[in-house]
């Protein structure tokens, strides 16, 4: 008889904690796609069987094949890369031109049709990654991968290279001869993109092991020149297009390196393509990208083209020339960016120009590339020379020794595999970016991409924004707190947010003796007043907008987009002096805004002053004198201690980021985290379900509600947002046994005076539990920790 169940059944073969650390939230991903990071004990005897024999190229490679010799090689990889699988050489030919090598590590040697290694090899399919020094998920055994089969420094290594002739304008030449032989190479060095980098920068490297091998001239001439070709290769590939360098967070520190190396993969990779569709279409599947539809391009180019014509790398999907926008907004984070490349790069304008052209610290420019990349349709099979040794198509595809029907199911399996690999890379990423969080917090700037009724979609001007799915950067109004729904406005798709906030001056100085000791009712009105002007002066200085950014005429930043593709730098630094003006000019106006914003203010808190002292019979002669006496007395006041503890203990599976505070002001912020999670926020878990109809004493029955309790009264508090902020609370941090503790007063005479409502019992604020040692009370604490 079939057993019939209403949910999948399982066996449980391991228990894991929650990710709240990398190395579990590692094993969390390693048992979510099903990885091994070792190896099965038939497949590590066959290793152990082979390794004298492999210890040193076999004979036959050397005589029977008639491998080519490869010197001058180098290879450049992630700092701490054991699997080196490629590398590559350069030599100047008389007439000009110059030959280029891309060589990657010939596997097929040692891993034979059928052996464990194969066997297990194919299971696996790939190697993951999981970058910044945490370690990788191999396909082949170590001693392949890091060893036998990587491109060390000094070491003879069987490789297949892959041979080119370029013009001085990165042309291929004779692109129907290609030339591909099975070499022996030796690396001449190691080197990290970093240090990469200082090569093509002309500077030196410092404290580089020996093992890592020698950088020498040629090995510098060598790595200028390649960079000198790819930059030129991207620009015959992208046009325009090769303005923008920012696709990927990881490479902005060093982006000519990994173009470097990129340009000449893609490079192999497509004259091998283009040679085995002349000649061997049957054996080769074809990777293919097609571009957008044309109805949904169109609607992008009716949506964002006049924003994208001040983008040169996005204008070029621009079918005619279309209409700008009246001005470009440049954030001033960004503009202070600018102006210190501009201040350290003397003739070197490439980190000015990457800049210049980085689309996503631009609002207007990251939201338009935003939804252009939305519209790009998905890559289908492949056709690829350059596979890596961690791959399994690299390791058949040098065997040579399959059929037309293998290789359609192979580059099936592949796409999958690599598809599964990117994403196991991206979810490592952001766990990493999780845990970075942890110890260090990060602010960004945001602007809308969408605006909808119930919910605002965010895009991140920052390396942040990819580390975050749609789904967490779309935030909803309800989360925000205003006072009322807001009304779309559909002819503008605008939306007015308002909001009614409690905030309180809690400066030191504020709650200081002179400040607090008001004996009388006008006393106390006039602090209270000077109180409410301090945060409405504040308040009316961001009303404008005016601090985020400036607002340059478009017809001048296009001057400095054709400065930049005309390679002028003189040209480019007469524009930025002109922006610099346009700038003082826009901050002046600024500046005299905020100044009749701020009078305003203070006529109208003198006005209500003026109006309050009528009401007053006392004279100032008494309160002279009550402020004599105050002088004199004892401080004797209350305080309120309060002690705080931070929590890391993480809720839910695996550590992810998220938004969790949303700046309204200078000092004004929401706490997203507290509106969308009141019961993680301020409750514990219910460890009890309390569904007995009857308990055997009191305190079961409190065991088993009281959480319950809790979690709806934290879930009622914050639906019926009655909190307050407090303006520069000072808070005393210390860590404790690897906890981190905070401690601040606030004086009872302060809480009353303002009505701020004073309640029993301990509340956990966002992982913070807070002790109230003279009488608890109710706060939210907004902390960068």
């Amino acid at each position: 008889m079939e057993r019939r169940v209403p949910y999948p059944l399982g066996i449980i073969t391991k228990k894991i904690r929650r990710g709240c650390d990398l190395p579990n939230a590692f094993k969390l991903l390693n048992a979510e796609y099903q990885l091994k990071e070792t190896f099965p004990e038939e497949v590590a005897e066959e290793v152990e069987r082979h390794k004298s024999d492999w210890s040193s190229i076999p004979e036959c490679e050397r005589v029977d094949r008639k491998r080519e010799q490869v010197h001058n090689a180098f290879t450049i990889d992630p700092p701490g890369s054991r699997a080196l699988d490629d590398a590559l050489t350069i030599e100047k030919l008389e007439n000009g031109n110059c030959r280029v090598g891309v060589h990657i590590a010939d596997v097929s040697t040692f891993v034979k049709q059928g052996s464990r290694i194969d066997i297990e090899a194919r299971r696996r399919g790939t190697s993951y990654f999981r970058g910044h020094h945490n370690g990788d998920v191999l396909m082949l055994p170590r001693k392949l991968s890091h060893d036998i089969c990587s491109l060390l420094p000094n070491k003879e290594r069987l490789a297949v290279s892959v041979y080119l002739v370029l013009d001085q304008d990165g042309q291929v030449q004779e692109e129907d001869k290609l030339d591909v032989r099975r070499t022996i190479m030796k690396s001449q060095c190691r080197l990290t993109y970093a240090e990469a980098q200082r090569v093509i920068f002309g500077k030196p490297i410092l404290n580089k092991p020996a093992r890592d091998g020698q950088v020498t001239v040629k090995i510098k001439q060598s790595i200028c020149t390649l960079s000198s070709v790819a930059q030129k290769r991207r620009k015959v590939r992208l046009s325009d297009g090769s303005f923008y360098h920012f696709g990927y967070a990881d490479r902005k520190e060093d982006l000519e390196a990994h173009e470097l190396v990129e340009e000449m993969m893609i490079l192999a990779n497509t004259s091998v393509a283009r040679y085995l569709v002349q000649r061997k279409a049957a054996l080769s599947p074809l990777r293919i990208q097609l571009p957008p539809k044309t109805r949904k391009l169109d609607e992008w180019r009716e949506k964002f083209g006049d924003c994208a014509k001040l983008s040169l790398s996005l204008r070029r999907h621009l079918r005619q020339d279309v209409e700008c926008v009246d001005n470009f907004f440049v954030p001033k984070s960004t503009w202070n960016v600018i102006c210190n490349a501009r201040r350290h790069e003397g003739d070197n304008n490439t980190e000015l120009t990457q800049l210049i052209c980085n689309d996503n610290i631009y609002p207007q420019l990251a939201v338009s590339r935003s939804f252009l990349n939305g519209l790009q349709r998905k890559a289908e099979d492949v056709r690829a020379a350059d596979v890596p040794v961690d791959h399994i198509v690299s390791l058949v595809l040098e065997r040579q020794d399959v059929e037309s029907e293998d290789i359609s199911e192979l580059y099936r399996r592949w796409s999958f595999l690599s598809e599964r690999s990117n994403k196991f890379e991206k979810d490592c990423g952001r766990v990493q970016f999780a845990a970075n969080l942890k110890e260090r917090t990060c602010e960004t700037v945001a602007v809308i991409e969408i605006i909808a009724r119930d919910s605002l979609q965010l895009q991140l001007l920052s390396d942040a924004n990819q580390y975050l799915s749609p789904r967490q950067r779309r935030v909803l109004i309800s989360h925000l707190g205003p006072i009322k729904q807001p009304e779309l406005v559909e002819s503008s798709r605008c939306l007015e947010l308002k909001w009614k906030l409690r905030i309180y001056d809690a400066s030191t100085e504020n709650m200081n003796p002179g400040a607090r000791r008001c004996k009388t009712q006008k006393m106390l009105d006039r602090h209270l007043r000077k109180d409410r002007s301090n945060i409405q002066a504040m308040l009316s200085a961001d009303s404008n907008g005016s601090g985020l950014g400036y607002h340059i005429p478009s017809s001048l930043w296009l001057e400095v987009l054709d400065a930049v593709k005309d390679d002028d730098g003189r040209r480019l630094e007469q524009c930025l002096m002109e922006m610099d003006t346009e700038i003082a000019i826009e901050e002046k106006q600024a500046e005299a805004a905020a100044a009749a914003a701020a009078a305003e203010a203070a006529a109208a808190a003198a006005a209500a002053a003026a109006a309050a002292e009528e009401e007053y019979e006392d004279d100032d002669e008494e309160d002279e004198d009550d402020d004599d006496d105050d002088e004199d007395e004892d401080e004797d006041d209350d305080e309120i201690d309060a002690e705080s503890r931070q929590d890391e203990e993480e809720i839910g599976g695996l550590m992810s980021p998220d938004i969790q505070l949303f700046k309204l002001a200078s000092g004004i912020n929401i706490c997203l985290e507290h509106r969308k999670l009141p019961d993680n926020c301020f409750a514990a878990f219910a460890s009890e379900k309390p569904s007995q109809p009857r308990y055997k004493n009191i305190q079961r029955y409190l065991t088993a509600w009281k959480p319950v309790l809790e979690l709806e009264a934290a879930t009622v508090a914050v639906t019926n947002d009655d909190a307050f902020i407090l303006q520069d609370l000072e808070v005393k941090w210390r860590e404790d046994d690897g906890k981190i503790f905070g401690e601040f007063h606030l004086d009872s005479n302060y809480c009353e005076t303002r009505h701020i409502t004073i309640s029993e019992g301990i509340m956990l604020v966002s992982g913070f539990v807070v002790h109230c040692l003279y009488k608890p009370i109710c706060l939210m604490i907004l902390s960068g920790l």
